[in-house]
């Protein structure tokens, strides 16, 4: 369960940019965005995850990985709604900006987790199975998220990633110890 508690938040850094971009159209037409707005807006998270991610990892030696990466999930969930129900470009990119971060806590944190969690015997094999898990979630996610905006709205596509964080953060809770 660690490893799909850790997978899961891993999958999200690297799908939620891919489905943006493919639905960065919709978006930007429906905020009424200007083209160098709406790159700003498909860039602001993935610069901000890049950013922060270091610090992720001493505020996790600092105040505790698990506690750290459910920081993460929750920013996650609470960014990616605000970004689905932002009414203007402002807040959208406010919005993705703060979930860049909570990618960053999830992303740094994630391999450190399964590293503590698993004895250096079942290390190697646990990083694997962590990092398959992470990709076989992550592959699909963004077919996911153009058919949600496709058939639902573009408002939609920024609710992926928080469905997917509040499913981590029930396993996180329930399996992963600190």
């Amino acid at each position: 369960m660690t490893i799909l508690a850790t997978g899961l938040g891993s999958s999200i850094t690297a799908a939620d940019p891919v489905i943006l971009s493919a639905n960065i159209s919709a978006v930007r037409a429906g905020l009424h965005m200007s083209a160098s707005t709406a790159s700003f807006v498909a860039s602001i998270a993935t610069l901000t995850l890049a950013a922060t991610v270091l610090g992720a990892g001493a505020l996790g030696d600092k105040y505790g990985m698990r506690r750290m990466y459910t920081l993460g999930l929750v920013g996650t969930v609470v960014f990616g709604v605000l970004a689905a129900a932002a009414p203007n470009a402002a807040v959208l990119v406010f919005a993705r900006a703060a979930v860049g971060v909570a990618f960053a806590l999830q992303l740094g944190l994630s391999l450190a987790i399964v590293n503590v969690v698993f004895p250096p015997e079942r290390r190697a094999i646990a990083i694997s199975l962590h990092l398959g898990a992470c990709f076989a979630v992550a592959v699909p996610l963004p077919a996911v998220g153009s058919l949600l905006a496709a058939q639902i709205g573009w408002r939609t596509c920024f609710l992926v990633a928080p469905a997917v964080a509040l499913i981590a953060l029930v396993l996180l809770l329930r399996n992963v110890p600190e």
